[in-house]
């Protein structure tokens, strides 16, 4: 019975080739989507894109992300009250579950459906809900039910409990059994759908959306948060994306729109329609494929073998995981395994990567300028006009009020008369009213202060200019008057100036401290104290930095050094009176409550002790200064007002002490791939080196780093893939991944994904076990919403792998370890992980989560002890010392016991799994991985040719006595060539009787071939001859091309990628740009470089398209906007080249063929000069004009 279960896995093989075809020759939706009802139509799809992309930044928010935002709009429970009759319901905060009977085609069905609540801690989901929703899924199932999922999350929680609580484990496993169900599933996302709260309940057959809905890889202020370096606001980063339905629709994320939004009775009957209508297209799908797949029922016995007799270690594995395994024979069916493999290859569909040799080099690397500075300084500048329109009144604020009346009291007292008994009683007029003015600056200044939070260095400095260019006035004295009538006042003016700048020096010098806890966090933590060199450097480096700012906004009437001296000397001035003041303590607990707000990632206990640094430390600094007693800096406070100050201050500067140690490490760059590779493998061969990102969404400043990986010899890639052999006594090899850390810090990005499913399916025909080491700051937030696809994908392939072909994933996380990778890889149930020590492993990088995380909640040497977390802690093989470090700062810390090595031996020594490193007894044809390979002695060709190019072919073929399979459309049937076919070759019909419907089919004509069993095909010419997808399906098929590599088509196709090639090779070229041009103002440059005329071109252009001569510089930008828009839409792709044009010059060139072994056959000379609409008129034309030795020197070279 074992054999029935050895061996490869025909449907996992089937799924990678199936989607590798998709791939080369992409379909935005799956079949199933094309007959969904309730929909929106393809045409009012497109036209609201075009309508999007010509909004506003603002506009473009407020129409598809504001929407899903509104706290007032239903969420799933009052969704799914509407869909039909409720039987059962589940509610658990943000999670809720029902099955639910509705009608189909008039007949009641019952369907399961799982929800995110929004109106529940607005949808977010604790590790617990995860779980549970694993639970009913799996009820639901058992019933044979299909599964609704409604979509309406920010993400899942990312808190510090959550952390503690696995959350990327359970959000891992809540993937694998929505990917493992053997029902149909439909998602909905019918609010937000961000993150990887999203992608377990969007991991369905079909994935719909309600008109609103968004869905993206991070919520747009996340991903501002990470490509920050460019200014880029979120608003446009949402944008540049496309979050949309309607954008989402058209890249391909979503299968259809339904004409619903929550809340509209009367399009409700949309939503049922769309659920029913999909269901039933599923089931008709997958009846289709049963019908017309045979491996599915191969699969189906090996499932029911592996069921029946699945092995102890598989069996030992499956229990530990807790991964859903059916209970009885009853569940299995060949349907199920139909649902769950499409599944997965609609899913894979939605991702795309490209090559390096397709990727097109831009002339000038450009670098985006985002508009959040210019955002931020109008939101701030918009702020305070609104508030020097409506400022408060000061009666309604009893701090300003008081200091208010107490200042006029004592100006009032300062013009009576009062003898030296009333002096010597009730003190100096003169001294109190200076005094009682001092405090009106401070106290309004602070209110103010408090009052604009982050935006307050901005509005102070405006403040200050406002003051300066309006005259002083003077001010209401009566219950109406305002803070701007005290500004304003004509003797408090300049004062109140004064007061801004102070307050401005301050507020640098809290924020200094905040940024610079490191600076004291060691002797915070062992003595309790800061010292005094810590005190003058938290203070005088952020004085210097705001004097010299302060100074050059000052009027020049004075040097900048004078003005930034007497700044200093003011700014002491005000300290002392700041740090004597008797309300010290309330404005600096006012100012520590919203700090806390504007800094969340700060621990809380810090903050009290900054506000005791200002409340006791500095007056104690200063009095000691003065009267040159020593200084103690010890930290007393009191009034703390927080539970467990103590514990939690010491694990602040602990997690301080630790995070800078881990930085340290890092900024070494010890970890790479170069050092795994040398340290672990004694060979090793790269694997699918050429797949990169291919930028999707066309991210700013994303192809500036593909630029500049690809200048310094960087795979533009998150991970490289290969066989190795392990070193040591084992000495077996396995497939390895190891995160790219040389590019974008290992994020994993599509073509990762694409290049680990293939490595699967290597290492399961060559029964290699697989070992990866991963440090990723998660998915690829840059490709937008497909690289959330990719976390599904990987996560249901490795359940396949191991489960299908009973092989183990052994995975070691290390350096930063979070996001997708970590959520659905390097957690994934059935793999074996591990964990450097010293890894950050959180659910969510702390760039992109706006809270506190300390070290106990993210650091693998405290998630060790977290039962479920890893199966262990090793090492970190390249800093010897690193846990002895860590002990010093924290003496109970986890250490690792085990090395990498040691993991490694007993894994795969021990054969977790069976038969692993048992190389297959025969090779398949798909294991070929080279074109070379399929050099074979022509026999039986396939000839993908019509009209007279297919009469010269079957002509050839049979003289030569090769079999013939031609294929040809319903049209051509009876065609000549047709005709011609003798009594060994065959006719089949393609279909159709456009070239779309029949001859650029790529995926019939390579089934054809399979199913004719031909080992060549000849594409013709036109058609698919020149398109290197097509060249390269049909090698994966096994099937030789007789024609260029899909490498050589792919370097010499693309017209910017052959100059480059030609410059490479010392070749001459034309003076041009030499690379892609991606804007008009740098093409505006290299045209004045090269002088007029010149010619702009498609990368991709041919047949007449995609080129436009410009001698009028004045015509440059509406040219070149014009041909990028004509090659975006005759060939899909809007590059443009520019290069010199050479009016005085024939186009003469010689015509060669050179197979692989470097055999040269000179076919012929043509001169391509007489051309009309920029086409030659002759395709074979002998040149009249070239001297015959000339020509003869060309026939010479081109033989060499």
């Amino acid at each position: 019975m074992a054999k029935r279960t050895s061996g490869l896995d025909q449907l996992f093989q089937m799924a990678e080739q199936e989607s590798n075809d998709s791939a080369f020759f992409p379909r935005l939706h799956t079949t199933a989507s094309r007959r969904l009802r309730g929909v929106l139509p393809a045409r009012t799809i497109h036209a609201q894109v075009k309508s999007l992309q010509a909004l506003p930044v603002d506009a473009y928010i407020a129409r598809s992300v504001t929407p899903s935002e509104q706290k007032n709009r239903p969420g799933a429970k009052a969704t799914v009250k509407r869909l039909g009759t409720i039987l059962r319901e589940t509610i658990d905060g943000p999670l809720y579950a029902a099955e639910v009977e509705i009608l189909f085609n008039g007949s009641p069905r019952r369907v399961g459906v799982l929800g995110q609540e929004r109106t529940a801690n607005n949808g977010v989901w604790l590790p617990s809900h995860h779980l549970q929703a694993v639970e009913l899924v799996q009820k639901f199932a058992e019933f044979s039910l299909p599964v609704i999922t409604l979509i309406d999350t920010p993400g899942a929680d990312a808190g510090d409990q959550a952390n503690r609580d696995n959350q990327a484990h359970a959000i891992s496993r809540l993937i694998a059994e929505m990917a493992l169900l053997h029902v149909p599933t439909i998602g909905i996302v019918i609010g937000a759908g961000y993150s990887g709260g999203a992608i377990p309940l969007a991991t369905t057959n079909l994935l719909l959306t309600v008109r609103d809905g968004v869905f993206n890889t991070i919520q747009p202020p996340g991903m501002a948060s990470i490509a920050r370096k460019y200014d880029l606001s979120w608003q446009e980063c949402a944008k540049y994306v496309g979050v949309s339905s309607y954008e989402l629709y058209k890249q391909g994320y979503v299968d259809g729109i339904i004409d619903y939004v929550p809340g509209e009775k009367e399009n409700e009957g949309n939503l049922t329609d769309a659920i029913a209508s999909g269901i039933a297209s599923l089931e008709e799908t997958a009846g289709l494929f049963v019908s017309e797949r045979p491996e599915i029922f191969d699969h189906y016995s090996r499932s029911v073998y592996r069921f029946l007799e699945p092995g102890d270690a598989l069996s030992q594995f499956e229990r530990q995981s807790g991964m859903l395994r059916p209970r009885n024979p009853s569940q299995f069916g060949v349907f199920g395994s139909t649902y769950r493999y499409l599944r997965y290859l609609g899913l894979r569909q939605r991702i795309q990567s490209t090559t390096i040799e397709s990727y097109g080099r831009l002339t000038t690397v450009e670098v985006p300028q985002g508009e959040l500075s210019e955002r931020r300084r109008m939101e701030h500048a918009n702020a305070f006009q609104q508030w020097v329109e409506n400022p408060l009144e000061i009666r309604y604020d009893d701090h300003l009020s008081k200091a208010w009346k107490v200042f006029m009291d004592r100006r009032h007292a300062l013009g009576a008369e009062r003898g030296r008994l009333m002096k010597l009683l009730r003190g100096n007029p003169s001294t109190k009213f200076m005094q009682a003015r001092n405090d009106l600056y401070l106290q309004v200044i602070f209110y103010l202060y408090s009052l604009w939070k982050s935006g307050a260095h901005s509005s102070l400095l405006l403040l200050i200019d406002h003051l300066r260019s309006n005259p002083g006035r003077k001010a209401r004295t009566g219950d109406n008057a305002t803070v701007l009538d005290l500004l304003l006042h004509d003797e408090l003016r300049d004062g109140f100036i004064e007061e801004c700048q102070n307050v401005l020096i301050f507020d640098l010098i809290y924020d200094n401290i905040i940024h610079n806890q490191i600076a004291i966090a060691r002797e915070v933590k062992d003595e309790n104290v800061i010292s005094r060199d810590s005190i003058s450097r938290l203070i005088e480096e952020p004085l210097e930095k705001a004097a010299k700012e302060l100074a050059a906004k000052q009027p020049a009437t004075e040097g900048s050094r004078r003005i930034e001296n007497q700044l200093k000397d003011q700014f002491y001035l005000w300290l002392n009176h700041f740090i004597h003041h008797s309300q010290r303590g309330r404005i600096l607990k006012s100012v520590e409550d919203w700090k806390k707000v504007v800094f969340p990632r700060i621990p809380e206990p810090l903050f009290a002790i900054i506000t005791f640094t200002f409340e006791h430390l500095l007056p104690e600094y200063y009095e000691c200064e003065i009267a040159g007693r020593e200084y103690l800096g010890r930290i007393t406070p009191r009034d703390l007002g927080m539970k467990d100050f103590w514990n939690r201050l010491a694990i602040a500067y602990q997690d301080i002490l630790i995070h800078d140690l881990l930085q340290r490490v890092k900024k070494k760059r010890v970890s790479n791939v170069s050092s795994i590779q040398e340290t672990f493998f004694s060979t090793f061969a790269e694997t699918d080196a050429s797949l990169m990102t291919a930028d999707p969404v066309k991210f700013p400043g994303f192809r500036l780093s593909i630029e500049q990986a690809l200048s310094r010899d960087i795979k533009p890639c998150g991970l490289v893939t290969g066989i190795a052999q392990l070193k040591g006594p084992l000495r077996r090899k396995v497939g390895v991944a190891i995160s790219n850390l040389d590019f974008q810090a290992g994020a994993f990005d599509m073509a990762s994904c694409e290049k680990f499913c293939r490595l699967l399916v290597t290492c399961a025909r060559k029964r290699h076990a697989v070992v990866a080491f991963v440090s990723s700051g998660g998915m690829q937030t840059k490709e937008g919403a497909g690289s959330l696809f990719s976390m599904a994908i990987l996560n249901d392939r490795i359940t396949r792998f191991v489960r299908d072909n009973n092989l183990p994933i052994i995975i070691f996380g290390f350096g930063d370890c979070t996001g997708g990778a970590q959520a659905s890889f390097v957690t994934h149930p059935l793999a074996q992980t591990y964990y450097f020590s010293g890894t950050n492993m959180p659910f969510a990088g702390q760039i992109v989560v706006p809270a506190y995380l300390p070290s106990t909640s993210t650091l693998s040497n405290y998630l060790s002890e977290t039962p479920g977390a890893m199966q262990g802690l090793v090492r970190h093989p390249f800093v010897d010392d690193l846990d002895d470090k860590l002990r010093e700062i924290d003496r109970a810390i986890p250490i690792a016991e085990e090395s990498v090595t040691n993991v490694l031996m007993r894994i795969l020594k021990e054969g977790v799994l069976d038969d692993i490193g048992s190389e297959p007894e025969e090779q398949e044809m798909a294991t070929m991985t080279h074109s070379m390979d399929l050099l074979r002695p022509v026999k039986r060709v396939l000839i993908h040719a019509r009209g007279c190019t297919a009469v010269k072919l079957v002509r050839v073929a049979q003289k030569n006595d090769i079999q013939v399979v031609l294929v040809q459309s319903d049209a051509d049937m009876d065609s000549v060539p047709a005709e011609m076919l003798g009594d060994n070759d065959t006719l089949v019909c393609l279909g159709g009787n456009t070239s779309d419907e029949s001859y650029l089919n790529a995926g019939s004509v390579v089934r054809i071939a399979e199913r004719e069993q031909c080992d060549s095909l000849h594409p013709g010419i036109g058609f698919l001859s020149e398109n290197p997808h097509f060249s390269a399906m049909c090698h994966a098929h096994g099937i030789n091309f007789l024609g260029p590599s899909a490498r050589s088509m792919q370097l010499m196709g693309n017209k910017s990628n052959a100059i480059n090639t030609a410059l490479r090779l010392k070749i001459p070229v034309v003076p041009g740009s030499h690379g892609i041009v991606t804007k008009a103002t740098a093409a505006k440059d290299i045209c004045d470089n090269i002088d007029y005329p010149i010619i702009l071109k498609a990368v991709h252009g041919g047949g007449g398209k995609g080129i436009q001569i410009v001698e009028d510089p004045a015509l440059l930008e509406e040219s070149f906007l014009k041909i990028s828009a004509e090659a975006r839409s005759a060939f899909g792709n809007s590059d443009v080249y520019i290069e010199k044009c050479i009016v005085s010059l024939r186009h003469v060139e010689i015509q060669i063929l050179r197979d692989g072994h470097g055999t040269t056959k000179v076919l012929g000379l043509r001169d391509c000069s007489v051309q009309r609409n920029n086409q030659k008129i002759l395709e074979e034309s002998s040149s009249t004009m070239l001297p015959e030795k000339l020509k003869q020197q060309m026939f010479k070279n081109a033989a060499a």
